[in-house]
């Protein structure tokens, strides 16, 4: 979790500048993406958690639209086919990145899906959440929250 207002953020790990493509054929950049809160969603969909959080990364990205914020959708599904259909049939907009050489997944150290991870505007890894369970997506809420406000002081 982030450290409350005003205490200081020592030890957060500088995100690599990953690239990949999204489903729709843009680049996706973290690098590109200084300067604003990142959820990653690590997912696959035969993860019914995964698939049942989705909505969720949907309308909080719709929520906070004009906030310097975005949600990444990291699929570790191996077939292109797979997420594809998902992705129209749930009407997600957010980026879908396909991981499939699972290289986003090993960079931020998940182990089980869902995974969040929230990176700071500085380009900082402040948040994984292994699951999403018992609060888990309350716990990323309030984090993306505390980033936001965080960007906005002088």
């Amino acid at each position: 979790m982030a450290p409350p207002a005003g205490q200081a953020r020592t030890g957060l790990l500088e995100v690599p500048d990953l690239i990949g493509t999204s489903l729709r054929g843009a680049p996706i950049s973290l690098g590109a993406l200084r300067g604003q809160v990142v959820v990653l969603d690590v997912m696959a969909n035969w993860c019914q958690t995964c698939v049942e959080l989705l909505p969720r990364w949907e309308a909080l990205a719709h929520r906070l639209r004009g906030e310097p914020f975005a949600v990444i959708v990291v699929s570790q599904d191996e077939e292109f086919a797979d997420i594809e259909g998902l992705v129209a049939r749930r009407g997600i907009t957010a980026p879908v990145l396909r991981d499939a050489d699972e290289r986003w997944w090993r960079a931020f150290g998940c182990s089980v899906m869902p995974t969040a991870v929230v990176i700071c505007g500085d380009g900082r890894l402040v948040l994984r959440r292994h699951g999403l369970g018992q609060g888990g997506f309350a716990e990323v809420e309030a984090t993306i929250a505390a980033e936001l406000a965080r960007l906005k002081r002088p």
